[in-house]
């Protein structure tokens, strides 16, 4: 899973007797690509073959295929076999809905309690990475009234429990 949308794609590339980088063909999806277009280098110092494909070449959630169709070493030798791969894009950042209280509400309350759902779409929640600030102080699910309930790595609750935070 990749959360970029110009993601490179990277292929260590070498042979004893060098690579011919204009016997390169490397499929994208339904694209073929060779070192004739600027997106496709061939670094011999490095032995990678880099496809750089510029912002906004991928979608969120697409799934991409790659496959190093053809490559040769200098003497004209191919390689034995294709190279296939897939990777998921997700430019989507998780979604927060605020559960409790509800839009609006008075709180009648010096320990309220807040929930906030939490949906993503593809590559899942980081627990380590959830923080809810409450009067600009912040609070991480495991610490004191603060806890991440989830079924799913896509989706959860965190809820703030004033009382328990103290």
């Amino acid at each position: 899973i990749t959360a970029c949308d110009d993601q490179e794609i990277i292929i260590h590339l070498w042979d004893p007797d060098g690579v011919d980088p204009s016997s390169v063909e490397l499929r994208i999806n339904d694209s073929t690509y060779t070192t004739d277009d600027p997106r496709l280098v061939y670094d011999d110092s490095l032995e990678q073959l880099v496809f750089s494909p510029g912002e906004g070449y991928f979608e969120n959630e697409e799934i991409v295929t790659v496959t190093l169709v053809s490559a040769s070493d200098n003497l004209g030798n191919p390689m034995w076999d294709v190279l296939t791969w897939t990777f998921q894009v997700d430019l989507q950042a998780p979604q927060p809905r605020i559960v409790t209280p509800e839009n609006g509400a008075m709180i009648r309350s010096n320990t309220p309690r807040i929930e906030v759902e939490i949906t993503e779409n593809l590559a899942g929640i980081d627990e380590v990475s959830l923080v809810m600030y409450v009067n600009g102080v912040p609070y991480h699910p495991g610490e004191a009234g603060v806890e991440w309930h989830s079924g799913s790595p896509l989706e959860g609750t965190l809820v703030f429990d004033a009382q328990g935070a103290g």
